[in-house]
């Protein structure tokens, strides 16, 4: 299962509560979900206001942390205590988080969502084609990740 600690050594650049064990149940990019213990990537948002009132959503609808882009300010509204990685392109560290849960965590317990749920017109706004393909990637290693572990695969300790 996908720890904090596991999220802290890939992005050490962090504000809130700094606890080891806490643990991540789903990784996710749609803020309108509903999800239990998240961890919020912020993939498709194109502006501040975006990104910040996509992540009030996410944290009303169960994220517990969130992958947060280092030239834009952390919303006044989130918490002191909310995990927030800092990190400076938020798909990229999506792809690093997936290589190494591959890599390096033996049961895969942690849920990945990585479509979007909403309306991908909406704002005038539409999925980048190179974006959208990367995420399928993602999807299609963490399938096979799976497959693996139920076959009696092992990963890595």
């Amino acid at each position: 299962m996908l720890l904090y600690k596991h999220v802290k050594e890939l992005f050490p650049s962090s504000k809130g509560i700094k606890e080891d064990t806490l643990p991540f149940l789903t990784v996710y990019i749609s803020s309108n979900e509903i999800v239990t213990k998240g961890l919020y990537f912020p993939i498709f948002d194109s502006t501040e206001k975006q990104y910040s009132d996509n992540l009030l959503e996410a944290i009303n609808g169960g994220a517990i942390a969130a992958i947060w882009p280092n030239n834009l300010p952390i919303p006044t509204y989130v918490p002191n205590h909310f995990p927030t990685f800092m990190v400076d392109d938020t798909l990229e560290a999506l792809e690093k988080l997936v290589d190494f849960y591959g890599e390096n965590i033996p049961m895969l317990k942690t849920e990945f969502r990585l479509s979007k749920t909403d309306n991908h017109n909406e704002g005038n706004f539409t999925y980048d084609s190179p974006v959208t393909h990367k995420l399928k990637t993602l999807s299609n290693r963490i399938e096979e990740l799976k497959g693996k572990t139920q076959e009696g695969g092992s990963n890595h300790a």
